[in-house]
């Protein structure tokens, strides 16, 4: 779901440097560089693209597209693969509200809880 906004790169330099910049930047020797006068850049405290995206990069990586201000729709299958890749939880879990009148698969609890939680919170700025 793409609700506009406009696109950030996040990138690490050899020595571990966290940058991000305003375009696709390119890599030269152990940095990366703005081709443009348009591109700018920013170094970044450690450890901000991962608190940011979620996403550890380092030097091998290719930079990591941001799209500042889009809000992907959480759907099930998102919460199934992060319930069996980070929980080792792969059998659909189910829980029952409390007078065991309806059953829920705790992936689809994940996922609408996400998208309301999401709806609340303002969207980041650029």
């Amino acid at each position: 779901m793409n609700q506009g906004g406009h696109k950030i790169f996040f990138a690490v330099d050899e020595d571990g440097r966290e940058w991000y910049y305003s375009g696709k930047p390119r890599r030269l020797l152990s940095v990366w560089i703005n081709d443009s006068d348009d591109i700018t850049s920013n170094v970044l405290f450690p450890g901000a693209i991962q608190a940011i995206t979620g996403v550890t990069l380092t030097w091998q990586d290719e930079p990591l597209e941001w799209v500042v201000g889009e809000r992907k729709k959480v759907d099930r299958w998102d919460a199934e693969q992060w319930l069996g890749e980070k929980r080792d939880i792969w059998n659909h879990p189910m829980v029952s509200d409390r007078t065991n009148t309806n059953g829920y698969e705790v992936a689809d609890l994940m996922a609408a809880f996400a998208n309301e939680y999401l709806q609340t919170k303002p969207t980041p700025a650029g």
